[in-house]
């Protein structure tokens, strides 16, 4: 701590590489009290938490970015990202198929099914603003970033759901017209 006052913190890294036991507790229960690379039952204390991206190359000591793992599959995976570890090994990593297959099924919904169904998930994009020299321009979520956003959350079943589900039809807004000088 006094060193990186003295010297500021030029290290990318984050500062906590391994997590407390608690932390370890509940990255074994969400597992299953599995490894998740190689299927093996572990006990508690032979676990191991590894990044998906190593920390080393700045991945980050979270939930989101840990993984469980036996000695031997945290050992062969060493400072390897998760999917390049898998890759060398052959391996398909069933959330990035599970991820592709979504973004296939989410392509032939229309924009207004994909906002529907980013509101029940409770996923919202922010608009993107463009300043030109002269003005100033405010463009909206684009179809691929509401794809991209819920092929992360989306089953298959939900995204089938919102296929079945009718168009919602807008009702016209007509707009009373004030009489005019030339109207009896």
């Amino acid at each position: 701590m006094a060193g990186d006052f003295l010297f500021g913190d030029d290290d990318e890294r984050d500062s906590k590489r391994t997590f407390g036991q608690r932390d370890r507790e509940i990255v074994y229960l969400n597992a299953g009290k599995k490894c998740q690379l190689c299927g093996k039952t572990l006990e508690l204390h032979e676990m191991q938490v590894g990044h998906k991206k190593a920390w080393s190359r700045g991945g980050k000591t979270n939930f989101k970015n840990c993984v469980c793992l036996c000695y031997g599959c945290n050992n062969l995976m060493g400072n390897d990202n998760l999917e390049t570890y898998l890759k060398k090994r052959g391996i398909k990593d069933p959330a990035l198929e599970a991820s592709s297959e979504a973004k296939g099924s989410l392509e032939s919904l229309s924009l207004s099914q994909l906002k529907d169904l980013a509101k029940k998930h409770n996923i919202k994009l922010k608009s993107t603003v463009e300043e030109g020299l002269f003005d100033t321009t405010v463009k909206a979520p684009s179809k691929k970033q509401y794809i991209n956003k819920l092929s992360k959350v989306v089953t298959k079943e939900q995204i089938a759901a919102e296929q079945r589900a009718e168009p919602k039809v807008t009702k016209k807004r007509h707009h009373r017209r004030e009489p005019g000088l030339f109207d009896f």
